[in-house]
């Protein structure tokens, strides 16, 4: 997915000064692109750090830690000069984790309908839900499907269940958590 960055002109000479933060994960995009909305005709020059990219926009794929300095020099077709600056930070990975939520009402209402974690930095997903006696109900490797609450076909009842979610982070490590959701009605 490629993120879209706007540099925005407010008047043809007055500087813009923005930041952005980009991790180096093998998971993660690093790849951006960067336009300017003036929709001013002329020559668009970017300067990221050392390389040159003429045009607007531009796609830039960070591969190295460090701050960046960005630079935008503009000539307009009459002639008028701007330049504005955006600092980018490329940092390294920061560390796996998965935050699971305790609950979830699945009742069709479009909120809190599916009991999934979020992860952050991670490369695979295996999520298992038992009932209290130890019955699976649910499995799957896709963390975007979730759990809806059903066994069968049918809405299990209101009541605590158990979950098992392991993952490889993106350093190779598995890891996993084991605990309790209450599906609520």
């Amino acid at each position: 997915m490629r993120k879209l960055l706007n540099i925005i002109f407010l008047f043809l000479f007055v500087n813009v000064y923005s930041q952005q933060q980009v991790e180096l994960c093998p998971s993660l995009e690093t790849s951006f692109t960067y336009s300017s909305s003036a929709g001013l005709s002329g020559t668009y020059t970017w300067a990221f750090g050392s390389n040159i990219y003429v045009g607007n926009p531009v796609t830039v794929t960070w591969v190295q830690e460090g701050t960046y300095q960005v630079r935008l020099d503009f000539v307009s077709d009459a002639g008028c000069v701007d330049s504005t600056f955006y600092t980018v930070d490329v940092i390294p990975c920061q560390e796996t984790y998965m935050y699971v939520p305790n609950s979830f009402t699945p009742n069709g209402d479009g909120i809190n309908d599916n009991f999934y974690p979020k992860g952050v930095n991670y490369n695979s997903f295996k999520m298992y839900i038992y009932n209290r006696w130890g019955e699976m109900l649910y499995e799957t490797d896709n963390v975007s499907n979730g759990w809806n609450g059903t066994y069968k076909g049918d809405l299990c009842k209101q009541d605590t269940y158990i979950y098992v979610i392991r993952w490889l982070t993106i350093e190779g490590k598995q890891k996993q958590i084991i605990g309790h959701v209450i599906l609520l009605k």
